[in-house]
């Protein structure tokens, strides 16, 4: 349903009400604990060997990956509200002769339980036992990982939030207002991005402690803060309505995103087992000891390069003041003029709406003599990108001669692991990310009548390093003596238009720990395409009218599917996600998540304003909150 109809029809009492009750929710941790999947070698081994099994090598792609910075995600499981009632009425008057009612099912076990994901997690440190380490730097001032008896962190935490808000204290009753019955189908479809929750979601994640450091100043302070920081940290907090949002947080150092998942994966692969006596039925991984030699970090080195090698998209530090062992991890400092608040929002693109707007671009290109070939991606980019540079215009305009220049500089990661690429191994999880950055020529980011010129040489740039001049930079990387003074080229700057493909991850597959997995698509809808017309059967138990749309066999045999797992795999907004420019675009929850695009974006206040005043902007995106 779009969003201007919800805001139509919603019960603004209920709407606020909901803010209201998310704004005073409280969340208490109960217990916090380290866990340790290092065991020392057997006692014959040497000294020297139980040490060299301490410390875990890294490779040159975690060398020059933000290391300080978290992945953080929130994945929201929903326990059903209780409605003792449902039952009674579920057959309403639509039917001409109702089967008898069928007995009530048991009401669902909660989701998510503590103590299995415990040992589902001291499992998985056994596994990657180097999750459990701490951040050093070596002699050649590069990050490795070491002490790894220091654990993985975990919390157990509660909150008085629910994600049913007050809907359900009237719910089903037999005279329900319109606007009552609208503020309930909304609290069912909650939540569809993390502003649904208290803070945007950043009490259910464990603070970032030493990415606030690396912003500071004192290189001491950031290396004092890392070398406390677990790694890897799970919370696990239990809403008032039974829910459970997990918190999971790797620093980067470990992986990038799609290792990040790859770990989810894991977990929530052995926690079903330990759940279910029978095996499961699809091996996702097998977990053994020849998973390890996937954790060995991409160290493949080819014959080295031509000594007059020059990376494409790194560079040496000129200036040695570059925050020594920051490296390609360094924040710019933060200048002298305050910079105003960063504000992040979540918002809607269909897919409809993408595809409209590739194929715009590739027809407008269609004359150019280099091709007219883009991807959606590379579309969406282009078209975002021009209504933010138009908006940062606008806004340097308003601060006149005291404004800083625009930034023209682009950055989106780009995973290389796959088989065009370096061809990995599917179980490898550390980082494999090259970014692609570039400056884009001014008169195409103010080009207004077209997004094909930007979207082509978006696409063009994102192609011009190949699998040897990859393979030619590692090694490059590689033999540098000092790898704190590896920096991307060009380097990050503010203002810079940062945008992260998460909804190619596959974010929402095999990351349900109970029983009853996601149903990936509406299993009643068989044909490809979107179906705007199916979210009903989310909420069907209040949506009476349209029970003899269905076949019934078809529907209780679903029933439970769509109760237990309506949920949310999204990253909370947090201090350390607040960069100005930053996009994270997502897959939306089920069951839209091949039919809209979730993007979450980060911009400074002044930005925000002229782009709330930019029909161009406005006609591409809905609001999700």
């Amino acid at each position: 349903m779009p969003s201007n109809e919800h805001a139509m029809l919603s019960a603004d009492q209920e709407a606020l009400a909901a803010a209201a009750a998310a704004a005073a929710a409280t969340t208490q941790i109960l217990s916090q604990e380290l866990m340790s999947g290092y065991e020392p070698l057997e006692q014959q081994q040497q000294q020297q060997q139980q040490q060299h099994a301490r410390t875990h090598t890294l490779g040159a792609m975690d060398h020059v990956a933000l290391h300080w910075l978290p992945i953080s995600v929130l994945l929201v499981y929903k326990h059903p509200p209780q409605h003792q009632h449902q039952h009674q009425h579920q057959h309403g008057s639509s039917l001409a002769s109702p089967p008898p009612p069928p007995p009530p099912p048991p009401p669902p076990r909660l989701p998510l339980d503590f103590q299995t994901l415990r040992t589902a997690l001291a499992k998985l440190v056994h596994h990657y036992p180097h999750i459990g380490g701490r951040l050093h730097m070596t002699s050649d001032r590069a990050p490795c990982i070491a002490d790894l008896d220091a654990g993985v962190e975990l919390r157990q935490a509660s909150c008085t939030f629910s994600l049913y808000g007050h809907a359900h204290a009237h719910a089903h009753t037999e005279g329900q207002t319109q606007a009552q019955a609208q503020a309930q189908a909304q609290a069912q479809a909650r939540p569809r991005s993390v502003h649904d929750l208290p803070q945007s979601g950043a009490p259910f994640v464990r603070p970032a402690a030493a990415a606030a450091a690396a912003q500071s100043d004192s290189l001491e302070s950031h290396a004092a803060a890392a070398a406390a920081e677990p790694l890897f940290s799970v919370q696990h907090t239990r809403l008032a309505c039974g829910s459970v949002i997990l918190g999971i947080q790797a620093r980067h150092i470990l992986c990038d995103a799609r290792g990040f998942f790859h770990l989810v994966r894991n977990l929530a692969h052995l926690y079903r087992r330990l759940r279910t006596s029978k095996p499961a039925a699809h091996h996702l991984v097998h977990l053994d000891a020849a998973q390890l030699l996937h954790c060995q970090s991409y160290s493949h080195v080819p014959p080295s390069p031509p000594l007059d090698f020059e990376p494409s998209m790194y560079s040496l530090s000129q200036t040695r003041e570059a925050d020594a062992g920051a490296g390609a991890g360094a924040v710019p400092h933060s200048e002298e003029a305050p910079t105003p608040r960063v504000i992040g929002r979540v918002l809607r693109v269909s897919a409809v709406q993408m595809a409209r707007n590739k194929l715009q671009a590739q027809a407008q290109a269609s004359s150019a003599p280099d091709g007219s070939w883009v991807t959606t991606f590379e579309a969406l980019s282009a078209h975002l990108w021009q209504r933010i540079y138009a908006a940062r215009l606008a806004a340097a305009s308003d601060q006149g001669a005291a404004a800083t220049p625009v930034s023209t500089a682009y950055m989106s990661p780009a995973d290389w692991s796959g088989q065009a690429r370096l061809n990995l191994s599917p179980n490898y999880f550390p980082n494999c990310i090259f970014n692609t950055t570039f400056h884009a020529p001014p008169e195409l980011l103010q080009q207004t009548n077209s997004i094909a010129p930007l979207a082509r040489y978006i696409h063009v740039e994102s192609r011009k390093l190949t699998v040897e001049g990859a393979r030619n930079t590692l090694s490059w990387m590689q033999r540098q003596p000092d790898k704190s003074l590896i920096e991307m080229k060009p380097p990050f700057e503010r203002g810079m238009f940062v945008i992260t493909a998460w909804h190619k991850l596959a974010c929402y597959r095999d990351v349900h720990f109970d029983e009853l997995p996601l149903p990936a698509k509406e299993e009643y809808v068989v044909e490809q395409g979107f179906h705007h017309h199916h979210h009903h059967h989310h909420h069907h138990h209040h949506h009476h009218h349209h029970h003899h749309h269905h076949h019934h066999h078809h529907h209780h045999h679903h029933h439970h599917h769509h109760h237990h797992h309506h949920y949310l795999v999204a990253p909370p907004i947090t201090p350390t996600s607040l960069v100005d420019g930053l996009i994270y675009a997502l897959p939306a929850p089920p069951p839209h998540q091949d039919s809209a695009v979730h993007l979450c974006i980060a911009l400074s206040q002044p930005v925000w304003h002229h782009l709330d005043r930019d029909a161009v902007f406005l006609a591409l995106a809905d609001a999700c909150a």
